[in-house]
């Protein structure tokens, strides 16, 4: 397998405050890898850093061998990296359909006149193809009969998914979901969870999720890294990691089951 992210030595500071500080850890091909740790432990931070929302003071940051520190967010979008946010921000009064669509239109490959004609070959073409494949999207997480639905009809994990699936249009090399199962009940999570990895599985998609929900992330992921206080504190496998008396110590308790 080869790296796809490559996270070397980062820091970001804001004031005096290093909330990432020194931060290392790869993420190869294909693999599915969970970043935890308490609130304020930096882990959204890092997700911001990968996506140019924040300019490291210092540090490395590779997307498939390519130097992606400091560039502007739209860069890395095109480059292959999409993410999901903690906040669901699914345009609500859209059709779930309209949802996914507005993804795909970011990507169209017909000009100025056939979108403002609606009339040229070129443009009923893509939109027929648009169409087709935000079908089959919605199609992957249930939702294709309900595609005519206004969005915040849907309950709040299909919401969940429908962000998921509208970042799939844009076709990413690297997926970066933060907090996909935030206000899920035990059944969303564990669909979600099957959705994540038929996502890797199906599609072949390197998938990286910030997570506090343990059963998932134990669940799903190959790799886990913890964060406490901006340090990374512990990487390995879930067995290794849930059971690393550091980890304990600063963030899982005596039981991984719970939520944290």
């Amino acid at each position: 397998m080869k790296p796809v992210l490559e996270f070397n030595n980062v820091i970001v500071s804001f004031g005096g405050l290093k909330a990432v500080n020194d931060v290392s850890f790869t993420i190869e091909e294909g693999q599915i890898f969970g970043l935890i740790g308490p609130n304020g432990a930096g882990k959204t931070t890092v997700f911001n850093t990968i996506t140019g929302f924040y300019k490291p003071d210092s540090g490395e940051i590779r997307f498939l061998g390519e130097p992606i520190e400091g560039k502007p967010t739209w860069w890395i979008t095109r480059k292959g990296i999409c993410r999901t946010f903690q906040n669901i921000r699914v345009f609500k009064q859209l059709t779930v359909l309209d949802n996914v669509r507005i993804a795909l239109h970011e990507a169209a490959e017909y000009g100025l006149l056939d979108a403002g004609t609606h009339a040229t070959k070129k443009f009923r073409q893509r939109e027929e193809e648009i169409i087709k494949v935000s079908d089959e999207l919605l199609g992957g997480i249930g939702l294709l009969e309900e595609r005519s639905k206004i969005a915040s009809q849907l309950p709040y994990g299909k919401q969940r998914e429908l962000e998921i699936a509208r970042a799939l249009a844009l076709k990413p090399k690297l997926l970066l979901l933060d907090e996909p199962a935030a206000g899920m009940n035990p059944t969303e999570t564990m669909e979600l969870g099957r959705y994540i990895k038929s996502i890797r599985d199906n599609l072949g998609i390197t998938i990286f999720v910030i997570e506090h929900h343990m059963d998932l992330v134990m669940g799903i992921c190959e790799e886990v890294a913890v964060m406490d206080f901006g340090v990374k504190i512990a990487e390995g496998t879930p067995d290794v990691v849930k059971n690393n008396p550091q980890v304990i110590s600063a963030y899982l308790g005596q039981e991984v089951s719970t939520n944290a």
